[in-house]
């Protein structure tokens, strides 16, 4: 039975409060605009609006949405502390993108999960392997052979009383999704060793799950964000769930999620997490490129929030750009055009502004900045920051690094 879609009217319910990742509230307030932007433009499957298969629209909100969180006795991260600090964590992050967490009663949830494992739903995996677990038991891995192998001790009644027992749940369930848009749930609460894995398999695997098993069940749709990680190095990770076929919609957001964790991907925690592709349908306004201080979340952004900027994504410079550290204060670099220079590109985002907010932007800029033109990677030409060539002579070099942000975070260790 799938979960309902949440409706349209919004309960007032107490908020919840955590530090959030993101540098300051300048940047917390453009990625803001970021989600709101990307709500009106394509998702990242090439649709505009997630669908039904019968063709009914499921748009979530995602300029100011509300999303259901854990409270009191429903964490269970089995004295993983640093597990529940980095979930209060990605609450923050999540709020900073225009979102309010709710608590919610868990209950539910935590009941259908447990008819995954525990009862004559197990079954239908019997079902699907019954030749095979019959003739080669000694193919399969112990303890999952234990646990598809006991279903076969459930009957006919027992199947239907589990169903019977689903649909009462997953009433209960809908209740919770009243006033909130999706769920942000963590992926697994702890992470256990092999050894202990080994001596308690069903208990310690149904832990695991007890934040995600009743997502098939009640036919929700999920996507599982990296989070962070924890002092000894091991990850930990979140699960945005919505209504079944809001897949593109909880991407959207778990694109930005993910980036304001600030844990890289894979083994690379330094790599940048890309913006999803923006849509480049015209639009009005003047679209430019930023390369230094004025980027989200450093020390100018707020100047451009002020004109009224939207971010549009990002991009990178032809091969001939470098990048210089200006002798000025704050701290800000030069982008500088070398023809003959074969470099790898500078980091840029673009942005959009309202032709007024241009004008009035490009007045305010100091001396040594100016605007001009930049030629990206992927051959268009775009409006963008440069400096004066006597700015430069005195310059050191920083094109090493890539872009502003890495340097920032490398060399001084901002």
């Amino acid at each position: 039975m799938p979960a309902p879609s949440p409706p349209t009217a919004r309960l007032q319910r107490q908020t919840h409060s955590t530090r959030s990742s993101f540098r300051d509230p300048a940047d917390c307030h453009d990625w803001r605009r970021y989600v709101s932007r990307t709500a009106a433009t394509r998702s990242v499957t090439g649709a505009r609006t997630d669908r039904t298969r019968a063709g009914q629209p499921i748009g979530l909100p995602e300029k100011a949405f509300h999303f259901g969180v854990l409270s009191g006795a429903d964490r269970d991260f089995d004295a993983d502390k640093e597990a529940e600090a980095l979930y209060d964590a990605a609450i923050a992050n999540l709020a900073c993108l225009g979102g309010t967490p709710v608590p919610i009663d868990y209950t539910p949830f935590r009941d259908v999960a447990a008819l995954l494992y525990d009862g004559p739903y197990v079954a239908e995996r019997l079902a699907a392997i019954e030749p095979f677990i019959t003739w080669q038991p000694e193919a399969m891995d112990p303890v999952v052979h234990r646990i598809i192998a006991d279903a076969a001790r459930f009957s006919a009644v027992d199947a239907f009383k589990a169903q019977y027992r689903l649909l009462s749940l997953a009433r209960q369930a809908a209740l919770q999704w009243t006033g909130i848009d999706m769920l942000l749930l963590p992926t697994t609460p702890t992470i256990f060793k092999l050894a202990d894995i080994a001596s308690d398999p069903v208990r310690l695997n149904g832990l695991l799950g007890l934040y995600t098993n009743f997502v098939n069940l009640l036919d929700d749709a999920a996507i599982a964000i990296p989070a962070g990680f924890r002092s000894n190095g091991l990850p930990f990770g979140v699960t945005l769930i919505g209504p079944a076929f809001s897949d593109s919609s909880l991407a959207r957001l778990g694109a930005p999620l993910h980036r304001a964790a600030g844990c890289g991907a894979g083994l690379d925690r330094s790599v940048g997490i890309p913006l999803p592709e923006p849509d480049m349908a015209p639009l009005p306004g003047i679209v430019f490129a930023l390369a230094g201080a004025h980027l989200s979340g450093m020390s100018l952004n707020s100047e451009l929030i002020t004109f009224g900027a939207e971010l549009v994504g990002e991009a990178r410079t032809a091969a001939d750009y470098r990048l210089v550290l200006l002798d000025a204060v704050p701290r800000k670099p030069g982008l500088v055009q070398t023809p003959g220079f074969d470099g790898q590109g500078i980091e840029l985002e673009l942005w959009r502004l309202s032709d007024e907010g241009f004008g009035r932007f490009v007045a305010s800029l100091p001396q040594p900045m100016s605007m001009g033109k930049v030629a990206l990677a992927d051959g268009r030409i775009v409006s963008g920051f440069s400096c004066e060539p006597s700015a430069v002579t005195n310059s050191v070099d920083i094109t090493k690094f890539g872009g502003w942000r890495r340097y920032i975070s490398e060399a001084t260790g901002a």
